[in-house]
This record gives structure tokens, C-alpha cells and sequence, in this order.
């Protein structure tokens, strides 16, 4: 077997911001599943953005910018992703719209080449400082949700973890696990 030293990598192609701006932390997140590629800029004005690739070949082109469909202040819209060829979850853990950086995750789904706002999840607590959906990982086959919330409960600030299932469109709250 080969070492990592003695591998040669070839960029087939580099993929970059279409209007890059200062401080859009553009790749802060990427989700790559089937033909798909998904890139987060949390920070792009005004509420962060995800970039939608599609892959046609060896070409990779952009097939949708996704924002926030009801973006609260200061969402982080795109700091975390999850997702599979046709389902998309997006972490904004400061979205503000429940409570100070409360947090959210909203689901993308795609039909052909169109991304539509499928649903918005927000902690069960929705307590200032939670950060839901800072880590998320979604199982498409499952329809199965895994949501990260660092700040926890608003005493202790441990940390949760919360599983969504969703079964007909409906995303049910399965168990929250704390430490």
C-alpha cells in the first residue's frame, strides 16, 4: 500500500462563493451525499446561506441557495448540515426566534432540481443559549433527525441531544438525552 506521503491529488475542480464577501465563512459546513454537495455560509448577509451543488459528471454546478424560510435574528443559517440526495438539514443554532440562540433546524427537500422548506424544529425547551441544531446528522432511509444542543438545559448548561423521527411529514420528538 501506498503512504499518505507518496499520493499525488489532483483538483478536478474548486469550488468557491459566487459573490464572496468578508466574514460569510463560506465551507464553514459541507454534506456531501449521491450527486449532491451542500456548503454553508452561516454568515452571509443577512442571515447565512446554503449553496446546493449538483454534480453532472465530473462538473459540479449550483442547483439552489437555500435561506432560512422564517429567519429569526442572528440564525447562523448553514453552520451545521446533514442530509441525503434528497433531504437537507440545516443547523442555525443562534437563530433567536424562540429565545436568545435558542437555536433551529430547518429540512430542505428536493424534488428534481427544486429545494423546498419542508419544516422548522426547535428545541422543546427553546431555552436562551441552547444552540440547537450546533451538530446534526440525519439518516434519510430512517427519516431519523439527531440534533445538538450544547447549551443545554438553562441551569446547567450540560448539553442535550435530541432525536426527531418523522413519519408522514410529521416530526415527532423521540428522546432528548442529557448527561
Amino acid at each position: 500500500p501506498a503512504l499518505a506521503s507518496e499520493l499525488e491529488l489532483i483538483e478536478l475542480q474548486r469550488l468557491t462563493s459566487p459573490a464572496p464577501a468578508v466574514g460569510d465563512r463560506y465551507g464553514s459546513a459541507v454534506c456531501f451525499a449521491g450527486d449532491r454537495l451542500a456548503v454553508g455560509m452561516p454568515f452571509s448577509a443577512p442571515v447565512g446561506r446554503v449553496l446546493v451543488y449538483a454534480r453532472n459528471g465530473a462538473e459540479w454546478t449550483e442547483e439552489a441557495s437555500l435561506v432560512a424560510p422564517l429567519p429569526g435574528p442572528l440564525p447562523s443559517f448553514g453552520l451545521s448540515l446533514s442530509g441525503g440526495d434528497h433531504t437537507l438539514a440545516v443547523g442555525a443554532p443562534t437563530d433567536s426566534t424562540a429565545s436568545f440562540e435558542s437555536g433551529a433546524v430547518h429540512l430542505f427537500e428536493r424534488s428534481g432540481t427544486s429545494w423546498t422548506a419542508s419544516a422548522s424544529l426547535t428545541s422543546p425547551g427553546a431555552y436562551a443559549g441552547e444552540r440547537f441544531g450546533s451538530s446534526i446528522d440525519f439518516d434519510e432511509t430512517e427519516r431519523r433527525l439527531v440534533v445538538g444542543s450544547p447549551g443545554g438545559a438553562i441551569t446547567s448548561a450540560a448539553g442535550a441531544v435530541h432525536v426527531y423521527t418523522e413519519v408522514a411529514g410529521v416530526w415527532t420528538l423521540e428522546a432528548s438525552l442529557r448527561p
